[in-house]
């Protein structure tokens, strides 16, 4: 993995940092997938791994973030025994759409949006390329429909998620903060 500019120090230091990020995404993924729905809306999710790849967009940047959601993604299926099945394709398709939506959205309009927006946004993106996925699996886009629904459960959680994302990164003095920045 080329890191150019880095030092050996520095390329260290941003490895662990991931390598940590991938495998607590990977493990809320995984302990996520075991829990009932939140919502009687079929794969209503909380997104608690979704927290880890805002906090990696925001700390190590958007190609990071990209690789995070890639591998967790992989790792998660994986793990659960459903790597390439029709779950697979829907969480991977619609978890590279909302990341690199959020990145577009928090590094190119010169982070006037907050976490939580930019949360939402992922939330929003995520169900549209979920659906459009799934009609595009099913030949039939009247599942569009479904949409509401959809966002009934993901706006609540994406707000969430943003909020837990900033908390994490806001933890004044605390070793967390340090370790992420490294400040």
């Amino acid at each position: 993995m080329g890191l150019p500019g880095r030092s050996s120090a520095s390329r260290t230091k941003y490895l662990t940092r991931f390598a940590l990020l991938l495998a607590v995404a990977t493990i809320l993924h995984v302990v996520e997938a075991s829990f009932p729905p939140p919502l009687p809306v079929p794969g209503a999710k909380l997104g608690l791994a979704n927290i880890v790849s805002l906090v990696c967009l925001a700390v190590l940047g958007l190609r990071s973030a990209l690789l995070l959601t890639v591998l967790r993604t992989i790792l998660g299926s994986l793990l659960q025994g459903s790597f390439l099945g029709f779950g697979f394709v829907l969480s991977f398709g619609a978890g590279l759409a909302s990341t690199l939506a959020m990145g577009l959205l928090h590094h190119g309009f010169g982070r006037r949006f907050s976490l939580v927006g930019v949360s939402l946004f992922g939330a929003l993106i995520h169900n549209l390329t979920q659906l459009a996925l799934a009609g595009l699996v099913v030949n039939h886009f009247g599942i569009i429909s479904y949409l509401p629904y959809m966002l009934l459960g993901s706006l609540p959680t994406g707000a969430m998620t943003g909020l837990a994302a900033f908390a994490a990164l806001n933890a004044r003095g605390a070793a967390l903060q340090h370790w992420l920045t490294g400040d």
